[in-house]
């Protein structure tokens, strides 16, 4: 197993090959590959750490794909609801511009009720004197 420089083991590294299957070279073929007399424990630490660089390489690799493919299925997600939500943008604008028309049509009748109403209070005052003594009578009798 690979340590730091202090002699420790990598605990990301000890992370990441838990579980993982050792070599299958034996014993008697490492013992080959070095010069005569040197037991090739050398050799076995650089061959563990290009595996695990290699490892390393693998999953990075792995997680940019899986990371990328997350990506892409929610840009495919807001693709499918853009047309959605454009729709319903386009339908609030409609019902907007009918408020507002409702609202400028119910300003416009106050306005004319509003005058209406000053044009009967100005009539009321303005009728003759033999009216209004008709209505006091009137009034004064119920």
């Amino acid at each position: 197993m690979a340590n730091d420089r202090f002699g420790n083991p990598d605990p990301n590294r000890q992370e990441l090959f838990k579980g993982a299957c050792p070599p299958n070279r034996s014993f008697v073929d490492r013992d080959m590959d070095g010069p005569p007399g040197s037991s090739g424990n050398q050799l076995d630490d650089e061959d563990e750490e290009v595996e695990a660089i290699k490892q390393q390489i693998k999953f990075t690799k792995q997680e940019s794909l899986s990371s990328t493919r997350n990506a892409l299925r929610i840009a495919r997600e807001a693709e499918g609801t853009a047309p959605n939500t454009m729709n319903r943008l386009g339908q609030q604008s409609d019902r907007l511009a009918n408020t507002e028309n409702h609202l400028d049509l119910a300003k416009a009748h106050a306005v004319r009720a509003d005058d209406q109403q000053k044009e009967i209070v100005a009539l009321n005052n303005r009728r003759s004197p033999s009216t209004r003594k008709a209505n006091e009578t009137h009034t004064s009798r119920n």
